[in-house]
């Protein structure tokens, strides 16, 4: 039994095993903060439609409503480890376009979060979203069927044969 256990531990690197683990936590714990911020920024939002700035849209309701729920669909996708690359990229320059408007209204103390936010976003964007992931699964439920479908070819008496001309 040791000895099985250990055999399986032996080909994955030592750097691996918790790294996933961390990067599963990670995007949990920042998808979900940015989710409940988003749900917290659509709940009041008579309070915040006044101050907030007309960025790509004629009217600062429209930027609002586009921005609060682009930020809740790609939370989710962070914490589902969907595209996540995409979505951390998108996210990095949303909040480098955040740190702009917070700059130009000299508000420095706002501004402090959205460069943490960013940092990991980049880092997500650069990490990818590690074994736990949607499409992690999914690239290997595609390569195990591709194993099968293809044929693989052995050499028996220095002839190339299909497995299913061995059998």
């Amino acid at each position: 039994m040791h000895n099985r256990y250990k055999k399986y531990r032996s080909h994955i690197p030592a750097f691996c095993r918790n790294t996933d683990t961390a990067l599963l936590f990670l995007r949990l714990f920042i998808g979900t903060i940015v989710l409940m911020h988003n749900v917290g920024k659509l709940q009041d939002y008579d309070d915040i439609i006044n101050t907030y700035p007309a960025l790509l849209f004629n009217s600062p309701q429209i930027s609002f409503t586009v921005f609060s729920i682009l930020e809740c669909l790609f939370a989710v996708m962070i914490i589902m480890g969907l595209k996540l690359r995409f979505a951390a990229f998108v996210m990095s320059i949303g909040m480098f376009l955040s740190i702009f408007v917070a700059i130009r209204a000299k508000d420095m103390t706002a501004s402090v979060l959205q460069f943490v936010y960013m940092g990991i976003y980049i880092f997500f964007t650069l990490s990818g979203a590690g074994r736990y992931a949607f499409d992690s699964n999914a690239l290997r439920r595609r390569r195990h069927h591709r194993k099968k479908r293809y044929h693989t070819s052995s050499m028996i008496d220095g002839k190339t044969m299909d497995t299913d001309e061995i059998k």
